[in-house]
């Protein structure tokens, strides 16, 4: 079954959006127990008061180089919590590897209010740390990343206490009745290493390779072979999400497609962007167009004087 991307604009009744949800839920019990070692000196970071020394055969005198190192008030440590599901990674406890999650890509943007990371390690993960998140400190700054590519502040902002983070999902296979999966939290080439390798078909997605499925396929997932295969969203067939549509009862892992109850919520993944309806944390293929032979790249070059001095006759 292949299906259109122009059903988008029949998608009606779409489920609030992520950031208007309220909801106070109980505390999990995984953010209640963990185990903190803070006698641990592997995980100490050295003060940004060291300096190391580069020299060679050809340098005419040393360099002296202070490294960029975080800066906390307590001796950072790996917080543990006690679940498989999901790790938090908590400003509180000095995460040595906090710093670098509260930034993307575009390392222009930071959360610097940001007070919580969630790996998601599964989807039930991910419903934990929906409703964790959200009864701390509300659904509107919680936000969510895949693969962290993009260049605007949309996640990394001043408004942002927590990020749920996706990109432990890597799970991929294929289901008897649901058809060939991906996880959110894997890339372009991740995908492309599974499906055309193990498979022999290809998705139709972007031809970066550090892109993240996550907001990729739900933004349509246009890429080198549309011109060939449409867009990535023209063959999806079903999306795992884990959804808070009652603020005052816990938050659910649904699939939807475009047959089941939660249709609307489906079409709203063929081209509503990621992170806008839910969390999400598989997307499903009833088929997967076939690899071609090859592919002819070419590149064209102008000189910027043409589109300068024949502006009308460049564009038609």
């Amino acid at each position: 079954m292949r299906l259109s991307a122009s059903a988008l604009i029949g998608a009606i009744a779409l489920l609030p959006a992520f950031g208007e949800v309220s909801a106070f839920a109980p505390q999990p019990s995984f953010l209640k127990s963990a185990n903190v070692n803070n006698n641990n000196n592997n995980n100490k970071i050295a003060s940004s008061s060291s300096s190391s020394t580069i020299s060679g055969s050809n340098s005419r005198s040393s360099t002296s180089l202070n490294p960029v190192v975080p800066q906390f008030d307590c001796d950072p440590v790996i917080y543990t919590p006690n679940t498989e599901d999901v790790e938090v990674v908590d400003k509180c406890y000095c995460d040595a590897r906090f710093p670098s999650l509260t930034m993307g890509f575009n390392m222009r943007w930071k959360a610097s209010n940001c007070e919580k990371i969630y790996l998601c390690n599964t989807p039930e993960g991910v419903r934990q740390a929906v409703d964790a998140a959200i009864s701390l400190y509300g659904a509107g700054s919680l936000k969510i990343i895949s693969g962290g590519h993009c260049y605007e502040n949309f996640v990394f902002n001043d408004s942002t206490k927590a990020v749920i983070n996706v990109t432990p999902l890597l799970d991929w296979g294929y289901d008897d009745t649901k058809g060939y999966y991906l996880s959110s939290g894997d890339t372009n080439w991740g995908a492309f290493k599974k499906v055309f390798r193990h498979l022999g078909a290809v998705i139709p997605g972007g031809s970066c390779y550090s892109v993240g499925l996550g907001g990729h396929i739900s933004g349509g997932g246009d890429g080198v072979l549309s011109r060939l295969h449409g867009l990535t969203v023209d063959w999806l067939s079903g999306v795992e999400v884990v959804i808070k549509d009652d603020p005052d009862a816990d938050a659910r892992i649904v699939y939807a497609d475009a047959n089941n109850e939660y249709s609307d919520l489906y079409w709203a993944h063929t081209g509503g962007g990621g992170g806008n309806f839910g969390v999400i944390t598989k997307y499903y293929f009833s088929e997967l167009p076939p690899a071609p032979e090859g592919v002819v790249v070419s590149v064209l070059h102008f000189d910027w004087s043409v589109v300068i001095d024949n502006q009308q006759g460049f564009y038609n």
